[in-house]
């Protein structure tokens, strides 16, 4: 929660306001320390989850080059029509299985593939049909699509610590730069307009004195 500014002119210059803006300043002092704080976790987990997500880029790119060089090779040997009905009769069947968890008020998904494979009883299609590039083929896209889901996952949990750390750093600067300051001027100006009212006090009372005494004397 943000405090709000004021101009320096306009606060009230009364203790009542000094021991307001003392605890304001408290408040945003606390609230810059623990959103530094979040901001620079989130900064550290945005680098560790970009190296994440470029090991996991190549990763995928080098399982799909394998996966379309499985399936030259196989289309080549078997035919692509018989490779058709060995992709078909190998019966994966995926699911994803979706979860999130909150890190620092961030919510962060994860992405999660459930298989299910026929046997080899199961398949539409004889041993005869296929060839272990084939085989290759379908099994490597399959474990592409697994790194898909890996890469979409980071690519999100990327985007959502860059909003996340973006607003936290707005809020970090204008505590820093803006409502911190100006609640250090406030509380120098009221200090300063009771320190003078303490003065104007401290004079009427001599003059008040000192014409009791000039009339005593008199």
């Amino acid at each position: 929660m943000l405090i709000s500014m004021v101009r320096v002119e306009t606060v009230n210059p009364t203790r009542r306001q000094l021991f307001i803006l003392k605890e304001r300043l408290e408040l945003a002092n606390m609230g810059y320390r623990i959103l530094n704080e979040k901001l620079d976790f989130l900064m550290n987990e945005f680098h560790k989850l970009s190296k994440e997500t470029s090991v996991s880029r190549k990763e995928l790119n080098e399982v799909l080059v394998k996966a379309f060089n499985a399936l030259i090779k196989s289309e080549f040997i078997v035919g692509s029509k018989n490779m058709e009905s060995i992709a078909k009769g190998m019966g994966i069947y995926s699911e994803v299985e979706f979860s999130s968890k909150s890190m620092m008020g961030v919510t962060l998904i994860k992405l999660l593939q459930k298989k299910s494979e026929k046997n080899l009883m199961e398949r539409g299609y004889s041993l005869l049909e296929s060839c272990a590039s084939s085989d290759q083929a379908v099994l490597s896209f399959q474990e592409s699509f697994d790194r898909i889901l890996k890469v979409g996952e980071f690519e999100h949990n990327l985007r959502t610590i860059a909003r996340e750390a973006y607003e936290t750093r707005k809020i970090v600067m204008l505590l820093k730069n803006f409502i911190i300051p100006q609640l250090l001027s406030s509380i120098k100006y009221v200090k300063f307009r009771l320190e003078e009212q303490a003065r104007e006090e401290f004079m009427r009372f001599k003059r008040v004195l000192s014409g009791i005494n000039s009339d005593e004397s008199n």
